[in-house]
Formats: structure tokens, C-alpha cells, sequence
């Protein structure tokens, strides 16, 4: 049986995987969306960064009550 990993470690790895994911991806790219109504990657990645935000927010809050 596997070890549980820990969640910052699961972040950091998300976040190797989407830079990857982003490498040769130009401007255009990234504000072409899928299909019609669907976001364009510029729009996931702000809304990344917004949760991301929000969570920092958090993290002292979370530590503060011992969690």
C-alpha cells in the first residue's frame, strides 16, 4: 500500500503539470476558447489564481485552529 501524499505536495505537482501543459502556448492561444461559451485557457488560469488566492487566505486560519 502506497503512503497518502501530502496536499502541498499534490499542489506543487498540479502546478509542474499545468506549466507543462502551458509550455509553446502563445497569447492567442490562450484566449481562444473551446467551443462557443466555453472559457478560453486565460479565463481558467485567472480563475486558478483567484482559488489559489482565496486558499492562502485560509491557510493561516486552518493553522491557527490546528488544522
Amino acid at each position: 500500500m502506497e503512503a497518502p501524499t501530502h496536499p502541498l505536495d499534490e499542489l506543487r505537482a498540479a502546478r509542474r503539470d499545468l506549466l507543462a501543459a502551458l509550455q509553446g502556448r502563445t497569447a492567442s492561444d490562450l484566449l481562444r476558447p473551446g467551443v462557443e461559451g466555453e472559457w478560453c485557457g486565460r479565463d481558467v488560469l485567472l480563475h486558478i489564481a483567484a482559488w489559489l488566492r482565496a486558499l492562502a487566505r485560509l491557510v493561516p486560519d486552518l493553522a491557527i485552529f490546528g488544522h
